[in-house]
């Protein structure tokens, strides 16, 4: 399994600047993805947030202009966990666990 880790500073401008081709020229079976500074409800309505072949697993920002982390995974994660539970504005995170590979 290849993971690869990146900080976007805006999922929107990295997209434009060649972000998913760069992407696909990694491999990568898990992208973490560190300031998005875009809402996951856009996320999950805008099918050109996402790369093909990826699913998205994102949590806002407290500050939605300055944050925000997610995952984009090729295969289906055996569970996702949303945050720690520490209480608001103290942690968010998306914490991904995949199954063997078949």
């Amino acid at each position: 399994m290849r993971v690869v880790t990146v900080s976007v500073n805006g999922l929107r401008e990295a997209i434009s600047k060649g972000f998913f081709e760069w992407l696909a020229e990694q491999d990568a079976d898990v992208v973490a993805v560190q300031d998005h500074r875009v809402r996951v409800a856009e996320i999950e309505d805008d099918p050109a947030l996402t790369p093909e072949g990826y699913q998205a697993w994102f949590v806002d920002a407290e500050n939605p202009e300055s944050g925000g982390v997610g995952f984009y995974t090729r295969h289906f994660p055996k569970a996702i966990i949303y945050g720690f539970n520490y209480g608001p504005g103290i942690w968010r995170a998306v914490i991904c666990r995949r199954t063997s590979r078949d």
